[in-house]
């Protein structure tokens, strides 16, 4: 894996950011390997997003501090049936991909999840997107579930 850049920020996400967001997921969306997602979505569609985002949901975002360029996005949504844990998604810039920047947002995302009181976070992956597989498992998520075509990955955060 590349190093990881030293110019690179991560924050949580501001209404503001939702045009960056919208380019850099429908690259992805449109890549058709990455994501379950297959509709586009508008700079309209992420400010509702952003907006109303649940209490305890957590959505950061990675920059480039020399260019300012996004580089990826990650949230965590609480689980509506389970108030400890709570349901990762991660992108990434294709031009990025496997720079580092989704570790780190996962660095960064542990520390905000922890903080908002879960105890879990769990990933619902297509079960041929090898690469969200290798990521999650390189996090330390163990695979479990599997059916409808996605895997179900969890990581239990340490006490």
């Amino acid at each position: 894996m590349p190093e990881r850049s030293p110019d690179l920020h991560i924050r949580p996400v501001a209404e503001d950011d939702a045009g960056e967001i919208v380019l850099l997921l429908n690259r992805i969306i449109d890549a058709r390997s990455y994501t379950s997602m297959s509709e586009t979505m508008s700079v309209a569609d992420q400010k509702h997003f952003i907006a109303t985002l649940p209490e305890r949901a957590v959505y950061l975002s990675a920059w480039n501090g020399a260019s300012g360029k996004l580089l990826g996005v990650q949230d965590c949504l609480p689980d509506p049936d389970d108030q400890k844990q709570c349901d990762i998604s991660t992108f990434v810039s294709l031009e990025t991909f496997r720079g580092g920047v989704g570790s780190a947002l996962f660095d960064r995302m542990i520390e905000f999840v922890r903080h908002q009181g879960y105890r879990r976070i769990r990933a619902v992956i297509r079960s041929d997107n090898k690469h969200a597989l290798l990521f999650y498992r390189a996090m330390g998520f163990r695979t479990g579930k599997f059916g409808n075509g996605k895997i179900e990955a969890l990581f239990e955060l340490p006490a």
